[in-house]
């Protein structure tokens, strides 16, 4: 009886130091045991840009992926992240670009209120038209653009705006500043009501990325039958 008894405690005993063991083992691995540096930790933090951009299949980043291809790498998916269904901003998609969004609108009204807004806010003074121009040579202008390759002050915010002017004359407009030590590029896109934004340096470096984006970063639904 006396060796049953033994054994009855050693068993006890046995099963007490195992369960002991096992649980303070999870509360290791437990979210609230987890230091700042983490994996658990880090969970509420915002996914990296290479963790959204990948399999997104929104229309911005089917123009993102796109316009990459057509420019032989000036806009890597990697490097983006899509904040909403009509937001996507790219952080440091290549050298003269520090910063790039890429925001859609609902109609051209709405589009270029927020495009004069932006300049404003980027200036702190009223919004001026046909001024100047936007180029490797001049860095503070505004001015229309179209997919020719001419930037032309001939029409008004408003006439390409109210769409009195063609794709061929005036595909949407386009601002340049150097300030604090940035190049900004803000430009519309009035076939995909885009609104563009570009920040980045050496000026001279900023300018070409933008040349080229530009006319490939092109946000559409199916073509017109």
């Amino acid at each position: 009886m006396a060796g049953a008894a033994a054994a009855i405690v050693l068993f006890v005993v046995a099963g007490l130091w195992v369960g002991s063991h096992l649980f303070r083992g999870s509360d290791a691995k437990s979210p609230s045991a987890a230091g700042p540096g983490s994996s658990s930790a880090s969970m509420s933090m915002p996914p990296s840009p290479s963790a959204s951009a990948g399999e997104d299949s929104g229309a911005l980043m089917t123009a993102v992926r796109k316009a990459n291809r057509g420019t032989h790498g000036l806009l890597p998916p990697s490097k983006c992240m899509q904040l909403s269904d009509t937001h996507v901003r790219c952080t440091n998609p290549h050298n003269g670009a520090s910063r790039v969004d890429f925001t859609t609108y609902p109609n051209l009204q709405v589009l270029y209120r927020q495009y004069k807004a932006t300049i404003q806010h980027l200036t702190g003074e009223s919004f001026r038209a046909n001024f100047r121009d936007c180029g490797l040579h001049s860095t503070n202008g505004e001015v229309s653009w179209n997919h020719d390759y001419e930037h032309s002050k001939k029409y008004s915010v408003a006439q390409v705006r109210d769409g009195m002017a063609s794709d061929e004359d005036a595909a949407g407009r386009v601002f340049c500043i150097y300030t604090e030590g940035y190049q900004y590029f803000v430009w519309t896109d009035d076939d995909g009501r885009m609104l563009g934004v570009v920040a980045g340096y050496p000026h001279t470096s900023t300018w070409p990325w933008w040349h080229d984006v530009h006319h490939d970063m092109a946000v559409h639904g199916m073509p017109p039958m």
